[in-house]
């Protein structure tokens, strides 16, 4: 997790919000993107349930996110198709 240490991340098709709110801790901010709106209604339940509050989650697809060039440092595509 050294790599997101106080990191902007984007984590493209987070399903559930796993790997966003794992790096969540370290990282500066947290954005978790996936077109299903029910993993995305079920990655929110699982930030406030643990208190996260800088990770944001939001129903959208790769092929047309809604944040200028370079606004995140890095990019995480897991288990993503």
């Amino acid at each position: 997790m050294g790599l997101v240490q106080r990191k902007r991340v984007i984590d493209v098709g987070c399903g559930d919000g796993r790997m966003a709110l794992g790096c969540a801790p370290y990282a500066s901010e947290v954005i978790g993107v996936d077109p299903d709106p029910s993993a995305i209604r079920g990655a929110r339940v699982k930030a406030r349930e643990l208190g996260i509050t800088n990770t944001h989650f939001k129903v959208g697809v790769a092929q047309d996110l809604p944040f200028p060039d370079e606004h995140f440092d890095i990019v995480i595509l897991s288990w993503t198709l």
